[in-house]
Formats: C-alpha cells, structure tokens, sequence
C-alpha cells in the first residue's frame, strides 16, 4: 500500500467501512435480555451489543482490505509516517495504553499516559539520571505509533511490519535502532468462543489481533480428549531496541501477560534487571517472558497425551487415531511455529558485533547488544530447545500410541481369526469321519456293527483329544 496515497485514492477502503457499519447485523447472533430491561431499556442493550458486535465485523473487514492492498505488486515498500496516510488512521484507532517506564539501579518512574498526553511527554527532555526508557504500548494505533516513529526516527520497513501482521519471527537491524518482531502464544483457561464474547464486549477493536492457532479444528465429539484439548492463541509483538538506551514494546492484546512479571522485576532494587541499567537486557527479559509462555502449552499437551494414553490401553479405538493425529498435528504447528526464535537468538548474538551504520560516525556507536545480554540470551535459546524437543518427543508419542492402537487392534483380529482356526482343526476330524460313515455305499460293515455308535464317538474323542494336546505344545491355546 503507498503510504502517500490521496484522500480519494483511498476512499474505497473508507467507503467499504461505512457500508459494513451499515449493514444489518445477523439475526443468529443472540442477545440475551433479562425480564426486568423490557421495553426502551430492552432495545437500547439490544441496539448496544448489536453496534460493537458490527464494530468487530467492520474491523475484521478492514483489516483484510488493507493487508490485500499492502501486498499488491509494485506497492513501495515501507511506511512513511511524516506522509498524512487517512487510511491508517481511519482504521487502526482504537483505544490503547501507554506506559513509560524511566529507570536506574537506584530510581525508578512510571509515567501512564492517553495518546492526547503521549506529545506532550516525548517534547519533554529525559531525567538526566534516566538509564533506560521503556515505552510499553498497548493497543495498534497509528496516531500513537505515528508520534514515536516520528520522536525516535524508526525506519518505514520497520514501522510497516507493525501493522503488517502476522510477521515472521526475526531482527531487522537499522543506523540507529533494531526492530524484532516475535509470536506470542497463549494458552486460554476457558472456551474460544466465550472468551472472544467477552473481548468483543469489553475490547472489541484489538480482539481482530488475536487469531486462534487451529481455528478449525477437526471435532471427535464422542471422544472424552475433547473436553480437554489446548485453546491457543497467537498474536505479534513487536520490539524496537534504540541505541538511547530506549526499548518499545507494542503489543496487540496480551500485553499485561508479558509486561505483569517485568515491572515486578522492575519494582524491587538489587535484581539485575536494574542494577545493569541495560536497555538490550530489558529486550531480553521481554523476549524470554514471550518464551516462556511456551511452557504451558508444553505441559497442557503432555496432560493430554497422558490421558490419551491411558484411554488407549484401557480401551483402544479406531477413534482415538483421529484424535491422535490432529495432537501430532497440532504439535508439528507448534514446533515449527517456534523454531525461528532459535534463529533470532543466533543473529541477535552474533550478528551485532558485525553490523555497522550506513554512515559514518565518529566515534564509533556502542553496539546495540551488550556482553551481558549477550550471554543471558543463552538462557532464551536453551528454552526455545527445551520446548523444541519437547513437542518433538510429543508427536513422537502421539505417533507411537496411533501405531499402538493399529497393533492392538491387529493383534485382536489376529487373535479372533485364530480362534476360529483353532475350533475348526478342533472339529475338523469329527466332520472328516462324518463325511466317511455318510457315503452312501452298498456295502459298508460298520453301519451295521451292534457298537459302532460308541466306537465313533470314542474315535472322535481321541482324535479331540490329541489335536487339543497338539494345539497346546504349539502355544496355540492355553497360553498368552
């Protein structure tokens, strides 16, 4: 999408978004009125619910317009916030929070601001006694990233991948900052469709930010894993780390997940988060939080699996292959939806002692990681291995207990089949020497012997008897 587009150049998408808005919404979605909010009060919640629920669908909407318009062919690439770009505006707006952290070993400030202050703020000189500035936002908002892009000079490719989502996981690195953009998953406590009820209630325009990892996921309704089975969901985060010993953070939703343990950190004097006074230090705490979310999803799989697995042995069913192949399926998602993150580790490790500005400095900048960092970011990578051959030993598992079930299932049929082979080389003499007293010949003496009855019966019996013997040396019967 060319960021200087005219007004009119971009009226279709504007003029998309008033249609959507008034269109009417669908009657099967349902809203609940209680008896007592009859009448005026029922109309007016009705009305409410009705605006935010097409809100969400005009987002969604928009968002896909805009996303096929940036990746027409020939579009310029990147950004630029000092051109006006009504389009941007107009759809990423929402409502968002900023928070900007100033910190040394031994003073700390916090400063919440609304986008109408955020100006104001960033005009204003820094604390001399400032180390780190953190500026953490929350919410997509192009007047509020348009004002820092513009305060801290970050590069159009860099500010274009932040609305350009979802993004690979990687690091770009620029003359004065590096931007890296990483995948944030989340394991959600309840249902899907209840928490998206709830988000579209309370926070409708982020909600299009968090996509479901397996949004259609094949359903074995009768078996008892269902009840059970990991909810993820991912959205991008996105990182700048400037040579000020500045960090931005913009998260689309789940901010308060990954920002909740650092301010902790934050708040107590001695931890090295603080004494290092070290911006790419900062970087790394938030990379090895978005990490570390990981591990739940880690560990709601092996519940899974253990129950599947006890299922299994306790009753294998050709079901319960359907279910284990979308688990292995899932776990291959999840793997190779980490494994860039080891490739991010690798660049931002050693990478940074090679890169070098475009232009010549005097004297040299200091180089963006620190040694510090450098060898904290081990730490992040030994995570991403741990999860990484976690969920590779998973969908082995998930693998082997599909193969297991083919085997027991085989092995019963076998069993079945063998059974019945057993039964008929059991009667088989019996039918054998009822096929030669039943020939129909003139003369036959023993059909007219006085105890011939007793004598066939006694022949029968041992002929039983020695095949059931026969059968038991072999292993065919009486053992297992």
């Amino acid at each position: 999408m060319d960021p200087g587009q005219s007004p009119s150049e971009t009226a279709p998408l504007l003029d998309r978004a008033r249609e959507n808005e008034e269109e009417e919404v669908p009657d099967s979605v349902a809203v609940e009125i209680t008896p007592e909010e009859e009448g005026p009060k029922k109309r007016s919640r009705r009305s409410r619910l009705k605006r935010k629920i097409r809100s969400l669908l005009t987002a969604r909407s928009m968002v896909s317009d805009l996303q096929a318009n940036m990746r027409v062919p020939g579009a310029p690439p990147g950004i630029d916030v000092k051109v006006p770009n009504p389009t941007l505006e107009a759809l990423f707006k929402e409502d968002v929070t900023v928070r900007v952290v100033d910190y040394s070993a031994i003073k700390m400030e916090i400063h919440d601001l609304d986008p109408a202050s955020l100006a104001e703020f960033l005009r204003n000189q820094r604390p001399s006694w400032s180390k780190v500035r953190w500026i953490d936002i929350r919410g997509v908002n192009y007047t509020v990233i348009k004002q820092v892009a513009e305060k801290y000079k970050l590069h159009p490719l860099a500010v274009e991948d932040v609305f350009h989502f979802p993004q690979a996981i990687k690091a770009d690195w620029y003359d004065n900052h590096i931007y890296v953009s990483m995948i944030l998953t989340t394991l959600e406590d309840n249902d899907m469709e209840s928490d998206n009820e709830t988000s579209s209630s309370s926070r409708p325009a982020q909600s299009i930010y968090r996509t479901p990892l397996f949004p259609n996921r094949p359903k074995v309704d009768s078996w008892p894993s269902m009840q059970t089975r990991p909810e993820i969901t991912i959205e991008q985060t996105n990182f700048f780390l400037l040579r000020e010993g500045i960090v931005l953070s913009i998260f689309q939703h789940e901010g308060q997940k990954v920002t909740a343990p650092i301010y902790t950190r934050l708040g107590e004097v001695g931890t090295v988060l603080r004494d290092s006074e070290d911006a790419s230090f900062l970087l790394f705490s938030l990379m090895d939080t978005v990490t570390d979310h990981f591990f739940p999803i880690l560990n709601a799989y092996k519940h899974l699996l253990d129950l599947m697995e006890t299922l299994v042995f306790k009753d294998p069913k050709a079901e319960a292959t359907q279910e284990l192949h979308v688990i292995a399926k899932e776990l291959g998602v999840l793997r190779r939806t980490l494994m860039p993150t080891k490739n991010l580790v690798v660049t931002l490790r050693e990478n940074g002692k090679h890169f070098a500005p475009t232009v010549d400095v005097s004297p040299p900048p200091q180089p963006f990681i620190s040694k510090l960092t450098k060898t904290y970011l081990g730490d992040v990578k030994d995570h991403v291995n741990t999860v990484v051959d976690g969920l590779e030993s998973y969908e082995s598992d998930a693998r082997h207990l599909i193969d297991l079930i083919f085997n027991i299932v085989s092995h019963s049929t076998n069993e079945a089949m063998k059974t019945l082979a057993v039964v008929s080389l059991v009667f088989l003499p019996i039918s054998f020497l009822a096929g030669v007293f039943g020939m129909n010949f003139d003369y036959f003496p023993e059909l007219h012997w006085r105890l011939g009855v007793y004598g066939f019966w006694i022949i029968t019996a041992s002929m039983v008897a020695v095949m059931v013997v026969l059968f038991r040396y072999m292993g065919w019967i009486g053992r297992r």
